[in-house]
């Protein structure tokens, strides 16, 4: 929700909260998501 109220995709936002040093809280279902994405790239 935050990157899409940033207008910025999931990695971008990642990126951006990531400078800022504000960590991200995800899940079980966040992280496969994420691993998912990385093995098809």
């Amino acid at each position: 929700m935050g990157a899409h109220l940033a207008n910025l995709d999931q990695d971008a936002f990642g990126v951006t909260c990531g400078e800022r040093g504000i960590t991200r809280q995800y899940g079980l279902t966040e992280a496969q998501e994420d691993l998912g994405q990385a093995r098809r790239q």
